[in-house]
């Protein structure tokens, strides 16, 4: 997948400084085309906490600050599991997930069908989740996030053989 040049925050998430203990170092390749998980956050830190979080568990991540981007990697990509903020600037996370569902929906390539989509967001009311799962996510997370949380999802949504530890 095409990365913007010169900006770290759109890089694998096993590239943001030192590899873990088992993990490719910068610049290497993990023998995978690209991470199994994109995170899409306008916030700079909220994106380095999810990638750090993410390499704790063992789990490389590619990064965007929006849905416009989100759309764009997912659909040449080869993601399973993509953690979307709901509210940022040029698109918000709800109105990219009904895209990536209509793109899915139509077979347009690079979407794959079993994308799964967590909400990771700072409105945790009833009434967002809904909104969220509605506009086709699968999962609701609220910020801040722990690492247990996470782990859960990862869990729930990916094969333990996506980690580059195992």
């Amino acid at each position: 997948m095409d990365r913007a040049p010169n900006s770290t925050d759109r890089q694998p998430g096993w590239q943001h400084g030192a590899a873990p203990s088992g993990a490719p170092a910068a610049g290497q390749s993990s023998g995978r085309s690209s991470a199994p998980i994109l995170v899409v956050d306008d916030c700079r830190i909220n994106r380095r906490v999810a990638v750090s979080m993410l390499r704790q568990l063992g789990y490389m991540a590619d990064v965007v600050e929006g849905g416009r981007e989100a759309l764009s990697a997912i659909g040449g990509g080869t993601y399973s599991l993509v953690f979307m903020d709901v509210q940022m600037p040029d698109m918000d996370g709800l109105e990219a997930s009904r895209r990536i569902r209509q793109a899915q929906a139509a077979g347009v390539a690079g979407f794959a069908p079993d994308l799964r989509i967590v909400a990771y967001t700072t409105n945790v009311s009833p009434e967002q989740r809904e909104e969220c799962l509605s506009a086709g996510m699968d999962d609701h997370l609220g910020k801040p996030v722990s690492t247990d949380t996470i782990a859960a999802v990862l869990e729930k949504y990916l094969d333990p053989s996506c980690r580059f530890n195992s």
